[in-house]
Protein backbone atom coordinates (compact mmCIF):
# COMPACT_ATOMS: atom_id res chain seq x y z
CA UNK A 1 0.00 0.00 0.00
CA UNK A 2 3.18 2.02 0.59
CA UNK A 3 3.63 2.56 -3.18
CA UNK A 4 0.32 3.86 -3.93
CA UNK A 5 0.57 6.85 -1.06
CA UNK A 6 4.44 7.71 -2.33
CA UNK A 7 3.21 7.97 -6.12
CA UNK A 8 3.96 11.49 -7.43
CA UNK A 9 0.67 11.39 -9.70
CA UNK A 10 1.41 15.03 -11.24
CA UNK A 11 5.26 13.98 -11.81
CA UNK A 12 3.86 10.48 -13.89
CA UNK A 13 1.46 12.66 -15.93
CA UNK A 14 4.54 14.96 -17.10
CA UNK A 15 6.83 12.19 -17.68
CA UNK A 16 4.51 10.16 -19.59
CA UNK A 17 3.24 12.91 -21.74
CA UNK A 18 7.46 13.82 -22.00
CA UNK A 19 7.49 10.37 -23.32
CA UNK A 20 4.42 10.43 -25.25
CA UNK A 21 5.32 13.56 -26.99
CA UNK A 22 9.17 11.37 -28.03
CA UNK A 23 7.04 8.46 -29.23
CA UNK A 24 5.12 10.80 -31.72
CA UNK A 25 8.10 12.77 -33.25
CA UNK A 26 9.70 9.53 -33.67
CA UNK A 27 6.64 7.64 -35.10
CA UNK A 28 5.49 10.78 -36.90
CA UNK A 29 8.81 11.40 -38.92
CA UNK A 30 10.05 8.01 -39.37
CA UNK A 31 6.84 6.52 -40.94
CA UNK A 32 3.22 8.35 -40.76
CA UNK A 33 4.31 11.68 -42.56
CA UNK A 34 6.05 9.26 -45.38
CA UNK A 35 2.63 7.42 -45.36
CA UNK A 36 1.36 10.62 -46.26
CA UNK A 37 3.46 11.70 -48.72
CA UNK A 38 1.88 8.98 -50.80
CA UNK A 39 -2.05 9.21 -51.60
CA UNK A 40 -0.86 13.41 -51.58
CA UNK A 41 1.23 12.42 -55.02
CA UNK A 42 -1.64 10.23 -56.25
CA UNK A 43 -4.61 12.56 -54.98
CA UNK A 44 -2.99 15.02 -57.20
CA UNK A 45 -2.29 12.75 -60.53
CA UNK A 46 -5.92 12.18 -60.12
CA UNK A 47 -7.91 9.53 -62.40
CA UNK A 48 -7.22 6.08 -62.06
CA UNK A 49 -4.07 6.87 -59.44
CA UNK A 50 -7.00 7.66 -56.71
CA UNK A 51 -7.96 4.24 -57.36
CA UNK A 52 -4.66 2.85 -56.85
CA UNK A 53 -4.33 4.84 -53.46
CA UNK A 54 -7.35 3.43 -51.90
CA UNK A 55 -6.49 0.29 -52.52
CA UNK A 56 -2.90 0.81 -51.12
CA UNK A 57 -4.08 2.02 -47.78
CA UNK A 58 -4.41 -1.06 -45.86
CA UNK A 59 -0.70 -2.10 -47.03
CA UNK A 60 0.42 1.69 -46.10
CA UNK A 61 -0.74 0.48 -42.36
CA UNK A 62 0.86 -2.85 -42.66
CA UNK A 63 3.64 -0.96 -43.38
CA UNK A 64 3.49 1.42 -40.87
CA UNK A 65 2.36 -1.71 -38.20
CA UNK A 66 5.78 -2.94 -39.13
CA UNK A 67 8.19 0.15 -39.34
CA UNK A 68 7.13 1.78 -36.15
CA UNK A 69 7.59 -1.74 -34.47
CA UNK A 70 10.77 -1.77 -35.62
CA UNK A 71 11.94 2.11 -34.75
CA UNK A 72 10.19 2.06 -31.44
CA UNK A 73 11.84 -1.07 -30.67
CA UNK A 74 15.14 0.47 -31.73
CA UNK A 75 14.47 3.66 -29.71
CA UNK A 76 13.74 1.66 -26.42
CA UNK A 77 16.85 -0.60 -27.02
CA UNK A 78 19.54 2.27 -27.75
CA UNK A 79 18.18 3.82 -24.29
CA UNK A 80 18.10 1.20 -22.65
CA UNK A 81 21.69 0.41 -23.54
CA UNK A 82 23.00 3.71 -22.72
CA UNK A 83 21.75 4.01 -19.28
CA UNK A 84 23.29 0.43 -18.63
CA UNK A 85 26.16 1.34 -20.52
CA UNK A 86 26.21 -1.48 -22.50
CA UNK A 87 26.32 0.07 -26.20
CA UNK A 88 28.01 -3.12 -27.86
CA UNK A 89 24.38 -4.92 -27.52
CA UNK A 90 23.14 -1.96 -29.63
CA UNK A 91 24.61 -3.23 -32.69
CA UNK A 92 23.14 -7.23 -32.58
CA UNK A 93 19.96 -5.90 -32.13
CA UNK A 94 20.16 -2.80 -34.89
CA UNK A 95 21.49 -5.55 -37.45
CA UNK A 96 19.07 -8.19 -36.38
CA UNK A 97 15.59 -5.56 -36.35
CA UNK A 98 16.85 -4.57 -40.10
CA UNK A 99 17.15 -8.07 -41.42
CA UNK A 100 13.91 -8.97 -39.68
CA UNK A 101 12.35 -5.83 -41.26
CA UNK A 102 13.75 -5.87 -45.03
CA UNK A 103 13.13 -9.70 -45.41
CA UNK A 104 9.29 -8.69 -44.10
CA UNK A 105 9.05 -6.09 -46.67
CA UNK A 106 10.43 -8.25 -49.66
CA UNK A 107 8.75 -11.45 -48.64
CA UNK A 108 5.43 -9.67 -48.47
CA UNK A 109 5.89 -7.93 -51.69
CA UNK A 110 6.75 -11.37 -53.56
CA UNK A 111 3.07 -13.13 -52.35
CA UNK A 112 1.52 -9.74 -53.06
CA UNK A 113 2.80 -9.77 -56.44
CA UNK A 114 2.13 -13.52 -57.02
CA UNK A 115 -1.15 -13.52 -55.09
CA UNK A 116 -2.60 -10.46 -57.05
CA UNK A 117 -5.41 -12.60 -59.33
CA UNK A 118 -6.60 -13.28 -55.69
CA UNK A 119 -6.76 -9.78 -54.02
CA UNK A 120 -8.73 -8.14 -58.08
CA UNK A 121 -11.34 -10.76 -57.20
CA UNK A 122 -11.57 -10.02 -53.42
CA UNK A 123 -11.61 -6.45 -54.22
CA UNK A 124 -13.45 -6.71 -57.08
CA UNK A 125 -10.59 -4.47 -58.65
CA UNK A 126 -11.55 -3.81 -62.84
CA UNK A 127 -9.45 -5.42 -65.23
CA UNK A 128 -8.08 -2.27 -66.67
CA UNK A 129 -6.25 -1.85 -63.11
CA UNK A 130 -4.54 -5.36 -61.94
CA UNK A 131 -1.58 -4.80 -63.84
CA UNK A 132 -0.59 -1.43 -62.30
CA UNK A 133 -2.08 -2.68 -58.93
CA UNK A 134 0.39 -5.03 -58.80
CA UNK A 135 3.43 -3.33 -60.03
CA UNK A 136 2.54 -0.70 -57.41
CA UNK A 137 1.64 -2.57 -54.44
CA UNK A 138 4.88 -4.80 -54.88
CA UNK A 139 7.27 -1.53 -55.41
CA UNK A 140 6.07 0.48 -52.53
CA UNK A 141 6.77 -2.87 -50.40
CA UNK A 142 10.04 -2.86 -51.90
CA UNK A 143 10.22 1.08 -51.20
CA UNK A 144 9.30 0.62 -47.13
CA UNK A 145 12.39 -2.00 -47.01
CA UNK A 146 14.43 0.77 -48.15
CA UNK A 147 12.93 3.61 -46.36
CA UNK A 148 13.19 1.20 -43.02
CA UNK A 149 17.17 1.88 -43.04
CA UNK A 150 17.31 5.57 -42.52
CA UNK A 151 14.09 5.37 -39.88
CA UNK A 152 16.19 2.96 -37.84
CA UNK A 153 19.64 5.11 -37.94
CA UNK A 154 17.42 8.61 -36.51
CA UNK A 155 15.86 5.81 -33.99
CA UNK A 156 19.09 4.25 -32.18
CA UNK A 157 19.61 8.06 -32.63
CA UNK A 158 16.70 9.53 -30.18
CA UNK A 159 17.54 6.55 -28.10
CA UNK A 160 20.69 7.94 -27.50
CA UNK A 161 19.75 11.23 -26.65
CA UNK A 162 20.47 12.66 -30.12
CA UNK A 163 17.22 14.23 -31.03
CA UNK A 164 18.56 17.02 -33.00
CA UNK A 165 20.24 14.94 -35.37
CA UNK A 166 17.01 12.30 -35.51
CA UNK A 167 14.87 14.72 -36.06
CA UNK A 168 17.18 16.06 -38.81
CA UNK A 169 17.73 12.61 -40.18
CA UNK A 170 13.71 12.24 -40.47
CA UNK A 171 13.01 15.06 -42.02
CA UNK A 172 15.54 15.45 -44.72
CA UNK A 173 14.23 11.51 -45.56
CA UNK A 174 10.70 12.90 -45.62
CA UNK A 175 11.75 16.03 -47.74
CA UNK A 176 14.42 14.10 -50.67
CA UNK A 177 11.72 11.56 -50.69
CA UNK A 178 8.83 13.88 -51.49
CA UNK A 179 11.02 15.67 -53.92
CA UNK A 180 12.36 12.50 -55.41
CA UNK A 181 8.64 11.39 -56.15
CA UNK A 182 7.91 14.88 -57.73
CA UNK A 183 11.03 14.92 -59.48
CA UNK A 184 10.16 11.37 -61.15
CA UNK A 185 7.42 12.34 -62.56
CA UNK A 186 8.68 15.24 -63.87
CA UNK A 187 11.34 14.22 -65.73
CA UNK A 188 10.04 10.78 -66.55
CA UNK A 189 6.59 10.96 -66.13
CA UNK A 190 6.58 7.62 -64.36
CA UNK A 191 2.91 8.36 -62.66
CA UNK A 192 2.50 5.89 -59.66
CA UNK A 193 5.64 4.05 -59.64
CA UNK A 194 6.92 7.40 -59.17
CA UNK A 195 5.98 6.84 -55.58
CA UNK A 196 7.75 3.79 -54.95
CA UNK A 197 11.13 5.00 -56.89
CA UNK A 198 11.10 8.32 -55.19
CA UNK A 199 10.93 6.20 -51.56
CA UNK A 200 14.31 4.68 -53.13
CA UNK A 201 16.22 7.07 -54.07
CA UNK A 202 14.92 9.93 -51.04
CA UNK A 203 16.17 7.07 -48.73
CA UNK A 204 19.74 5.44 -49.77
CA UNK A 205 22.05 9.06 -49.23
CA UNK A 206 19.96 9.25 -46.29
CA UNK A 207 19.98 6.05 -44.99
CA UNK A 208 23.86 6.36 -45.68
CA UNK A 209 24.49 9.35 -44.20
CA UNK A 210 22.07 8.04 -40.92
CA UNK A 211 24.35 5.25 -40.64
CA UNK A 212 27.81 7.18 -40.23
CA UNK A 213 25.89 9.08 -37.63
CA UNK A 214 25.06 6.56 -35.79
CA UNK A 215 28.45 4.96 -36.17
CA UNK A 216 29.88 7.73 -34.49
CA UNK A 217 28.29 7.09 -30.96
CA UNK A 218 31.22 3.83 -31.06
CA UNK A 219 28.52 1.13 -31.88
CA UNK A 220 29.28 -1.26 -34.59
CA UNK A 221 27.39 -3.75 -37.02
CA UNK A 222 26.93 -6.99 -35.81
CA UNK A 223 26.43 -10.26 -37.70
CA UNK A 224 22.59 -11.13 -38.72
CA UNK A 225 23.31 -13.67 -36.04
CA UNK A 226 23.48 -11.76 -32.75
CA UNK A 227 19.44 -12.22 -32.67
CA UNK A 228 19.35 -12.47 -28.69
CA UNK A 229 18.98 -9.06 -27.94
CA UNK A 230 16.36 -8.36 -29.86
CA UNK A 231 13.94 -10.96 -27.94
CA UNK A 232 12.94 -8.56 -25.49
CA UNK A 233 12.20 -5.71 -27.21
CA UNK A 234 10.60 -7.04 -30.17
CA UNK A 235 8.44 -9.06 -27.77
CA UNK A 236 7.64 -6.06 -25.25
CA UNK A 237 7.67 -3.10 -27.48
CA UNK A 238 7.03 -3.76 -31.24
CA UNK A 239 4.72 -6.64 -30.79
CA UNK A 240 2.21 -4.80 -29.55
CA UNK A 241 2.70 -1.65 -31.42
CA UNK A 242 2.29 -3.96 -34.74
CA UNK A 243 -0.75 -5.94 -33.48
CA UNK A 244 -2.36 -2.34 -33.20
CA UNK A 245 -1.54 -1.26 -36.93
CA UNK A 246 -1.99 -4.81 -37.92
CA UNK A 247 -5.77 -4.39 -36.57
CA UNK A 248 -6.18 -1.33 -38.25
CA UNK A 249 -4.50 -3.00 -41.57
CA UNK A 250 -7.39 -5.59 -41.42
CA UNK A 251 -9.81 -3.75 -40.48
CA UNK A 252 -9.34 -1.38 -43.63
CA UNK A 253 -8.87 -4.36 -46.09
CA UNK A 254 -12.45 -5.46 -44.94
CA UNK A 255 -14.27 -1.79 -45.20
CA UNK A 256 -12.53 -2.10 -48.90
CA UNK A 257 -14.50 -5.81 -49.17
CA UNK A 258 -17.71 -3.58 -48.24
CA UNK A 259 -17.38 -1.17 -50.38
CA UNK A 260 -16.47 -3.28 -53.52
CA UNK A 261 -19.66 -2.50 -54.94
CA UNK A 262 -19.58 1.51 -54.15
CA UNK A 263 -18.45 3.68 -57.40
CA UNK A 264 -14.68 5.05 -57.70
CA UNK A 265 -15.47 8.69 -56.35
CA UNK A 266 -16.80 6.45 -52.88
CA UNK A 267 -13.73 4.29 -53.05
CA UNK A 268 -11.20 7.24 -52.89
CA UNK A 269 -12.69 9.47 -50.93
CA UNK A 270 -12.72 6.40 -48.42
CA UNK A 271 -9.30 5.46 -49.22
CA UNK A 272 -8.00 9.77 -48.53
CA UNK A 273 -9.67 9.51 -45.41
CA UNK A 274 -8.41 6.41 -43.86
CA UNK A 275 -4.50 7.79 -45.22
CA UNK A 276 -5.79 10.81 -42.98
CA UNK A 277 -6.69 8.04 -40.28
CA UNK A 278 -3.46 6.53 -40.11
CA UNK A 279 -1.91 9.92 -39.42
CA UNK A 280 -3.82 10.29 -36.27
CA UNK A 281 -3.86 7.17 -34.95
CA UNK A 282 -0.13 8.39 -33.95
CA UNK A 283 -0.74 10.07 -30.56
CA UNK A 284 -3.21 7.22 -29.37
CA UNK A 285 -0.43 4.58 -30.03
CA UNK A 286 2.33 6.54 -28.33
CA UNK A 287 -0.09 7.49 -25.46
CA UNK A 288 -0.73 3.51 -24.65
CA UNK A 289 2.94 2.88 -25.58
CA UNK A 290 4.15 5.69 -22.71
CA UNK A 291 1.50 4.80 -20.21
CA UNK A 292 2.59 1.48 -20.42
CA UNK A 293 6.30 2.18 -19.90
CA UNK A 294 6.55 4.83 -17.22
CA UNK A 295 3.69 2.81 -14.76
CA UNK A 296 5.79 -0.26 -15.48
CA UNK A 297 8.77 1.10 -14.16
CA UNK A 298 7.61 3.33 -11.15
CA UNK A 299 5.36 0.44 -9.86
CA UNK A 300 2.03 2.24 -10.86
CA UNK A 301 0.15 0.10 -13.12
CA UNK A 302 -2.69 1.02 -10.70
CA UNK A 303 -1.96 4.52 -11.95
CA UNK A 304 -2.51 3.50 -15.44
CA UNK A 305 -5.92 4.31 -16.40
CA UNK A 306 -5.96 7.91 -15.09
CA UNK A 307 -2.70 8.81 -16.60
CA UNK A 308 -3.91 7.36 -19.80
CA UNK A 309 -6.69 9.31 -19.71
CA UNK A 310 -5.11 12.81 -18.38
CA UNK A 311 -2.85 12.52 -21.69
CA UNK A 312 -5.15 11.16 -23.81
CA UNK A 313 -8.61 13.42 -23.72
CA UNK A 314 -7.14 16.73 -23.57
CA UNK A 315 -4.95 15.52 -26.77
CA UNK A 316 -7.95 14.03 -28.87
CA UNK A 317 -9.78 16.90 -28.02
CA UNK A 318 -7.53 19.19 -29.84
CA UNK A 319 -7.38 16.29 -32.61
CA UNK A 320 -10.99 16.51 -32.89
CA UNK A 321 -11.85 19.51 -33.42
CA UNK A 322 -8.90 20.37 -35.67
CA UNK A 323 -10.26 17.90 -37.79
CA UNK A 324 -13.28 20.10 -37.88
CA UNK A 325 -12.08 23.28 -38.07
CA UNK A 326 -9.40 22.38 -40.87
CA UNK A 327 -10.68 19.22 -43.29
CA UNK A 328 -11.43 21.37 -46.01
CA UNK A 329 -8.10 22.77 -46.44
CA UNK A 330 -6.34 19.41 -45.97
CA UNK A 331 -8.85 17.67 -47.84
CA UNK A 332 -7.34 20.26 -50.59
CA UNK A 333 -3.86 19.39 -49.51
CA UNK A 334 -4.09 15.67 -50.02
CA UNK A 335 -6.50 15.62 -53.04
CA UNK A 336 -7.16 17.45 -56.51
CA UNK A 337 -9.86 15.98 -57.53
CA UNK A 338 -13.33 18.22 -56.87
CA UNK A 339 -15.31 15.02 -56.78
CA UNK A 340 -13.34 13.28 -54.17
CA UNK A 341 -12.78 16.29 -52.21
CA UNK A 342 -16.26 16.71 -51.91
CA UNK A 343 -16.79 13.47 -50.53
CA UNK A 344 -13.90 13.18 -48.40
CA UNK A 345 -15.05 16.35 -46.72
CA UNK A 346 -18.20 14.77 -45.65
CA UNK A 347 -16.97 11.93 -44.31
CA UNK A 348 -14.58 13.73 -42.10
CA UNK A 349 -17.91 15.84 -40.79
CA UNK A 350 -19.55 12.68 -40.06
CA UNK A 351 -16.69 10.83 -38.16
CA UNK A 352 -14.34 13.90 -37.20
CA UNK A 353 -16.02 13.97 -33.38
CA UNK A 354 -16.17 10.52 -33.05
CA UNK A 355 -11.92 10.97 -32.96
CA UNK A 356 -12.13 11.96 -29.45
CA UNK A 357 -13.80 8.13 -28.22
CA UNK A 358 -11.59 6.67 -30.80
CA UNK A 359 -8.37 8.06 -29.48
CA UNK A 360 -9.41 7.18 -26.05
CA UNK A 361 -9.90 3.39 -26.85
CA UNK A 362 -6.88 3.09 -29.02
CA UNK A 363 -4.96 4.61 -26.10
CA UNK A 364 -6.47 2.15 -23.68
CA UNK A 365 -6.08 -0.79 -26.26
CA UNK A 366 -2.57 -0.49 -26.86
CA UNK A 367 -1.86 0.24 -23.35
CA UNK A 368 -3.54 -3.65 -22.08
CA UNK A 369 -1.61 -4.80 -24.92
CA UNK A 370 1.87 -3.52 -23.68
CA UNK A 371 0.86 -4.43 -19.80
CA UNK A 372 0.30 -8.34 -20.13
CA UNK A 373 -3.69 -7.97 -21.46
CA UNK A 374 -2.64 -8.33 -25.28
CA UNK A 375 -5.49 -11.15 -24.98
CA UNK A 376 -8.27 -9.33 -23.83
CA UNK A 377 -7.47 -6.50 -26.29
CA UNK A 378 -7.37 -8.36 -29.49
CA UNK A 379 -10.89 -10.11 -28.27
CA UNK A 380 -11.89 -6.58 -28.01
CA UNK A 381 -10.79 -5.50 -31.21
CA UNK A 382 -12.42 -8.82 -32.85
CA UNK A 383 -15.93 -8.12 -31.18
CA UNK A 384 -15.70 -4.75 -32.47
CA UNK A 385 -15.04 -4.99 -35.90
CA UNK A 386 -16.67 -8.56 -35.98
CA UNK A 387 -20.18 -6.49 -35.07
CA UNK A 388 -19.47 -3.87 -37.36
CA UNK A 389 -18.92 -5.62 -40.27
CA UNK A 390 -21.59 -8.12 -39.70
CA UNK A 391 -24.08 -4.95 -39.40
CA UNK A 392 -22.59 -3.59 -42.39
CA UNK A 393 -22.92 -6.58 -44.28
CA UNK A 394 -26.67 -6.90 -43.65
CA UNK A 395 -27.68 -4.11 -45.05
CA UNK A 396 -26.68 -5.62 -48.33
CA UNK A 397 -24.71 -4.22 -51.73
CA UNK A 398 -23.92 -1.56 -52.38
CA UNK A 399 -23.17 -0.28 -49.32
CA UNK A 400 -22.60 3.72 -49.13
CA UNK A 401 -19.16 5.14 -47.49
CA UNK A 402 -21.25 7.56 -45.80
CA UNK A 403 -23.42 4.63 -44.32
CA UNK A 404 -20.18 2.63 -43.29
CA UNK A 405 -18.57 5.81 -42.18
CA UNK A 406 -21.83 6.42 -39.70
CA UNK A 407 -22.02 3.49 -38.48
CA UNK A 408 -18.55 3.28 -37.33
CA UNK A 409 -18.58 6.59 -35.68
CA UNK A 410 -21.54 5.33 -33.57
CA UNK A 411 -19.91 2.09 -32.81
CA UNK A 412 -16.98 3.93 -31.07
CA UNK A 413 -19.47 5.26 -28.54
CA UNK A 414 -19.92 1.46 -26.99
CA UNK A 415 -16.03 0.41 -28.36
CA UNK A 416 -14.83 3.61 -25.90
CA UNK A 417 -17.00 2.39 -23.02
CA UNK A 418 -16.17 -1.19 -23.58
CA UNK A 419 -12.14 -0.61 -23.25
CA UNK A 420 -11.70 2.03 -20.64
CA UNK A 421 -14.48 -0.23 -18.39
CA UNK A 422 -12.12 -3.46 -19.05
CA UNK A 423 -8.82 -1.64 -18.39
CA UNK A 424 -10.54 -0.25 -15.01
CA UNK A 425 -11.13 -4.29 -14.36
CA UNK A 426 -7.83 -5.55 -14.89
CA UNK A 427 -5.90 -2.99 -13.38
CA UNK A 428 -8.66 -3.43 -10.08
CA UNK A 429 -7.56 -7.37 -10.36
CA UNK A 430 -3.94 -6.88 -10.67
CA UNK A 431 -3.78 -4.62 -7.41
CA UNK A 432 -5.63 -6.74 -4.85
Amino acid sequence: MSAIVTVDRPSMVRRTASMAVSLVVGMTATGAALQLVAPAFLGHLGGHALYLQSIYIPFGFLSLAVSEGLTVAAQVSASAALRQDQLATVSGTLTALAAIGCGFFVLVSVIVFGASGLLQEILNVPAASAADLRSFLSAMLLGNAVALIPALASAVLRGFGRARDSAGIAVAQTVLIAGAIFGVQAVWGAGVLSVPIGFVVGSVPVGVVGWLMVRRTGIRFAPWWSWRPVLEPLRTVALPIVASFLVLSASSLGSLWLLRGSGPIEVAGFGLLQAIQAFLVVPAIAIGSATAITTALSGAKFEGLRILVRIALPAYVIIALSVAVLRIPLVHALSSDTAVRAATTDYLAVIGPSYLLFGLALAALTYLEQTGHAAGALVINVVFFGALFVVAAALGQPLHAETLILLTAIAYIPDCAGVLLYVRLVTRRSTT
